[in-house]
């Protein structure tokens, strides 16, 4: 689904956990933190960033098959 990701979330950074059958995605902007006065402009952006994740990745996690039970 990375095309589809990338189009709904925009530019993304992938990384391939080693060993793992597993990727993660990552956003991000530039910002600076201690600048208390644009504190609402990044909390903005965190917050359609988190609706944005939960609207894409909410429907294809229930979609994914359940773990096999741990072996005996």
């Amino acid at each position: 689904h990375q095309s589809l990701i990338e189009q709904q979330l925009g530019d993304c950074v992938w990384y391939d956990v080693p060993g793992v059958n597993m990727k993660r995605v990552y956003v991000w902007r530039e910002a600076d933190i201690t600048n208390d006065a644009d504190w609402p402009n990044q909390f903005d952006w965190l917050f359609d960033r988190i609706e944005h994740f939960d609207a894409l990745f909410r429907p294809l996690v229930t979609q994914l098959a359940p773990p096999p039970p741990p072996a005996s």
